[in-house]
């Protein structure tokens, strides 16, 4: 029997296996207190050093750091918003937070022995990029939306340094992760950018709409080199990670109609009837691996949002419309069509980018509409896979014979763990929870443990242990950090 432990700040609703038991022991939330601002987190890591629970997100107003009841970190936010880091312990006590005006925070990579973080997103105008008041780094956008990269301190999140990318397109950092002690960026830009920080000129010129890039950095924030993958319509990463032991970084997205996927001179191709999305392997150097193509046989849409990686093998999410079909090693198509319109979809490949296995979150037959659509997965290393995303409707969790339906309202939050088999054993869902969440997992101390972040409103109790643990939103939403643990 498993017993299981939730430990972070979330409106929730619980609905479960009777098998699964969580307890709570970290509670996180961040608010504004003027009635119509926002708050809302993007991304969570935790530290492998010591546990540490890194969060990224936005808001307005002035809103409260500190998740303690006896204490307040008040941060205001620029006249547009500002994007916020913050640090806490395993246990949800505060360490620091700093915030950056005027920029929208994607993604966050803990780097070089657990000593640095590594922040991406995009920016517009001139943003001074130093959280200290007494210091200045002002990076300017070229155009409209350009790529900032910026290096904090774990230590106290003091300001490292800020490189800047882009040209006078639309252009934005979408995720980074480490490779060899170095980060890696990907993300999109449109027409001409250039993604040489310094002095010198590097430009890469999309093929149509938004293309695909892939940047390496040196510590200090020099340029190594970017490649460029994409076609002639839109193109969009959405996730960039390093295969333990594996070969260079894997990275997802999204395309129209067509996209060559290999950045040398070499042709490699995938093609769909709409929007297709892909998986794509690239080595330390930039140069193509393999790519397998994600998307539906007719005039479907695909769209994978995420990828994490066990024991070699790569497990996505996403959500489609249409008839997915995706080939295995031996050639069989692998794959299926919703009972209704759309339906969400985690996808294992092997290592070489085979599927293996092809598993539905769809309505039971017969309900009237779809929407369940997982944003985000990870995995423990006992290879758990939890699975992130929002639930608008009636759902089943289970892709076995079974069926474990949540009925989801205004698209809340929901949580569901299965084994790297596809085989069902919990899900619950978060109301009054809002935003894309995002979820990492880990194992610590015998004990497995995943995190989440997002936003909530209106009065929520976040502990579904039979205890309670209420948290009222101080604006029209609050971002939250959560934490589970499981117990054998």
């Amino acid at each position: 029997m498993k017993r299981l432990i939730l430990t972070g700040m979330v409106a929730l609703t619980l609905s479960y296996q009777s098998s699964a038991q969580f307890s709570q022991t970290v509670t996180s939330s961040i608010g504004s207190n003027l009635a119509n601002q926002n708050a809302g987190g993007t991304e969570i890591t935790t530290n492998g050093v010591n546990g540490d629970i890194i969060s990224t997100g936005y808001f307005s107003g002035t809103a409260d750091f500190d998740p303690s009841s006896g204490s307040t970190v008040n941060l205001t936010a620029g006249a547009n918003g500002s994007g916020y880091v913050q640090r806490l312990t395993n246990n949800g006590v505060y360490i620091w937070a700093v915030s950056i005006p005027s920029i929208s925070t994607r993604s966050v990579i803990v780097g070089e022995n657990g000593n640095c973080l590594y922040i991406t997103g995009s920016y517009t105008g001139t943003v001074d990029f130093n959280p200290n008041p007494s210091s200045t780094a002002n990076l300017t956008s070229v155009g409209g939306n350009d790529i900032f990269v910026l290096k904090l301190s774990i230590t106290d999140g003091s300001f490292i340094w800020a490189k800047s990318f882009g040209g006078s397109g639309d252009d934005v950092g979408v995720c980074t992760t480490m490779l060899a002690g170095v980060p890696f960026v990907t993300g999109h830009f449109t027409g001409t950018s250039d993604f040489n920080p310094n002095s010198g000129t590097t430009n890469l010129t999309s093929f149509g709409g938004t293309d695909v890039f892939v940047m390496k950095l040196s510590v200090s924030g020099n340029l190594a080199f970017v490649k460029q993958v994409g076609g002639t319509g839109d193109d969009n990463a959405t996730q960039i990670i390093t295969p333990v032991g594996g070969n260079g970084v894997v990275l997802t997205g999204t395309y129209n109609l067509s996209a060559d996927l290999d950045p040398s001179s070499v042709v490699q191709n995938v093609t769909c009837q709409s929007i297709g999305s892909f998986c794509l392997n690239l080595s330390a150097l930039g140069n193509y691996v393999w790519a397998t193509n994600i998307s539906t046989s007719d005039w479907g849409q695909a769209y994978v949002y995420d990828v994490v990686e066990y024991a070699s093998n790569y497990y996505l999410c996403g959500s489609y419309i249409g008839n997915m079909v995706v080939y295995t090693a031996s050639g069989k198509a692998i794959g299926g069509t919703p009972n209704n319109l759309d339906a969400g979809f985690v996808l294992k490949l092997d290592q070489n980018g085979f599927g293996v296995w092809f598993k539905l979150l769809d309505n039971p037959v017969g309900t009237p509409q779809s929407g369940c659509l997982p944003s985000s997965i990870g995995a423990n290393y006992s290879g758990d896979l939890y699975i992130t995303g929002r639930n608008l409707v009636t759902t089943d969790f289970d892709p076995g014979a079974g069926v474990f339906t949540l009925t989801g309202i205004d698209y809340e939050t929901f949580v569901t763990r299965w084994t790297t088999d596809g085989v069902f054993q919990w899900a619950y869902s978060l109301e009054n929870t809002r935003g894309i969440p995002k979820i990492t997992a880990t194992s610590h101390g015998g004990y497995s443990q995943f995190y989440l972040t997002g936003g909530f409103v209106n009065t929520q109790d976040f502990d579904f242990t039979g205890g309670t643990n209420t948290r009222v939103s101080t604006g029209s939403q609050d971002a939250f950090s959560a934490k589970w643990q499981e117990i054998d």
